[in-house]
């Protein structure tokens, strides 16, 4: 059949009846602000600090401010030698990334220690402000969703509400769902190399999805759903062969599916549909032996659903598998 414009709802529509798989983040005891390892004072006051007095610090350009203290200067030494996301950036008024090193350097009432040996716990909590400063709110107002959570408080990053950690001091789950947030999600997320559960579903995230991604080797849960992202499916996706469950639905991704997905072996759920992808369905998809569900409804696909696709539907394995009408399939589901 030949479809139309009409056939194809808008990417940015939402599927009510689509379902989501149980998947819970991992959980542990929260990590006591005062037993960690990376020195941070345990401050009682929970109240958050954004800095909104930090105009001098974020504004001018590299060192033309005369107040940089040391603790700025060797927190700002530290991250262009570690090379963590868009060290350029740092040096550039107004960026995320200069709000970040601001926030950490002269606000931050945790004051991690700044010692050498410290640097990767520099790095997280760095890293995880420039992703606040990236999806928040630009200027004075910030979403009470994310205030509200701790996020950026006095405490440890394992104790905000939006963070768990499965060891001490280390981030594996960053639950950003549903938080009024815009803007894009950093290359700095790559810092976050310990992560398993990353959920930034339900806002209006624009952009596309960083290529940094592929350094969360132990992501298992990544969900992107109902945003406003753009560009193409990373083929970088293909290396992240812990990935359990991948959902970019209702976004304005575009271009073709990578071949390159059906490396990821443990995938039991792949959700691609409501965006604007294009070209065929890759037979490559059929390597998937352990998924339950896959979903290309309402894209610009075509052609005829792989016959190795189809074999995972005879064994029992894919339960579920939905593609639009026009595209030829005999053993899709409705």
């Amino acid at each position: 059949m030949t479809k139309t414009e009409d056939d194809i709802p808008s990417s940015t529509a939402t599927d009510e009846n689509a379902s989501r798989p149980s998947f819970s983040p991992p959980r542990s005891e929260p990590t006591p602000s005062n037993s960690d390892s990376s020195g941070g004072q345990n401050v009682s006051d929970a109240e958050v600090d954004i800095g909104m007095d930090m105009f001098d610090c974020v504004s001018l350009y590299g060192d033309q401010y005369s107040g940089y203290s040391e603790r700025y200067k060797t927190i700002r030494q530290y991250l262009r030698l570690s090379s963590v996301g868009h060290t350029s950036m740092i040096d550039q008024p107004q960026s995320p990334q200069r709000k970040a090193l601001c926030w950490l350097a002269e606000k931050d009432k945790y004051e991690i220690d700044v010692s050498e040996e410290n640097q990767k716990a520099i790095v997280q909590r760095y890293s995880l402000a420039v992703v606040f400063f990236s999806l928040a709110s630009p200027g004075n107002s910030y979403p009470d969703s994310l205030t509200n959570s701790d996020f950026l408080s006095a405490k440890h990053e394992c104790d905000w509400n939006v963070v768990m950690c499965n060891e001490p001091g280390v981030v594996s789950a960053l639950l950003l769902s549903d938080k009024y947030m815009h803007g894009n999600l950093p290359v700095e997320v790559g810092n976050l190399v310990n992560l398993s559960f990353l959920d930034v579903s339900l806002n209006q995230v624009t952009g596309i999805i960083p290529t940094s991604i592929q350094q969360l080797t132990a992501l298992e849960y990544f969900a992107m759903a109902f945003n406003e992202l753009s560009g193409s499916i990373p083929s970088v996706l293909g290396r992240m062969t812990s990935l359990q469950f991948l959902d970019t639905r209702s976004n304005q991704l575009q271009g073709t599916i990578p071949t390159e997905l059906g490396s990821l072996s443990k995938l039991e759920s792949l959700l691609l549909e409501g965006n604007k992808l294009s070209g065929t369905i890759p037979s490559s998809l059929g390597n998937l032996y352990l998924s339950q569900q896959m979903s290309f409804r309402r894209n610009y696909l075509s052609g005829r659903v792989a016959v190795e696709l189809c074999e995972l539907r005879y064994a029992g394995s894919l339960t579920e598998l939905k593609v639009d009408y026009w595209v030829a399939c005999d053993c899709c589901t409705t």
